[in-house]
């Protein structure tokens, strides 16, 4: 998986790509894999968008802050999908709709972070804490799909399902 997904912020900010946020960023999300359509609002003209951080495994929330880092070849196809606001990072896959959301962490009165409940997270939102080691946290919240899966991602998929499998076998 890539942790670092993202286009440029909003509002011409200025940021380092480990902050994540609604435009993406250093988000550790272990459900963006291979297979899963991530949507994220544009910004800018042109998006800017930046892939990095590839981790072969990285464990819940990447809570003691590491992961097994690695060079990784990538296939992504971008496509821009007009009239659909997309305010918060979404992560989609064929049985699941994700919604990504990144805040501040959770503080006790003595300024220090508090303990994060990684398995009572998951217990809650069926998914995983995603990044409690940098400046936001993130976490993933899942949700089945309805049987008949409609709306604009899907020629997008039946796209991504023709080009990887054709691009892989040419290499």
């Amino acid at each position: 998986m890539h942790g670092t997904v993202g286009v440029a912020p909003a509002n011409l900010e200025v940021c380092s790509a480990l902050v994540p946020d609604a435009h993406g960023g250093n988000m550790d999300s272990l459900e963006l894999r291979a297979g899963t359509t991530r949507l994220l609002g544009v910004n800018v003209e042109g998006a800017l968008f930046s892939l990095g951080d590839g981790q072969a495994r990285q464990g819940e929330g990447e809570t003691c802050a590491v992961a097994f880092e690695c060079a990784m070849d990538t296939v992504v196809i971008l496509d821009q999908i007009r009239g659909r606001p997309t305010p918060w990072p979404r992560i989609e896959s064929d049985i699941h709709v994700m919604s990504t959301g990144s805040a501040r962490p959770w503080r006790t009165p003595s300024g220090s972070p508090r303990p994060v409940p990684c398995s009572g997270w998951r217990t809650t939102t069926g998914s995983s804490l995603a990044n409690v080691c940098d400046t936001n946290d993130t976490s993933d919240i899942r949700q089945q799909w309805p049987p008949e899966r409609p709306g604009p991602l899907a020629a997008v998929l039946e796209l991504l399902c023709e080009v990887g499998p054709a691009y892989l076998a040419g290499r």
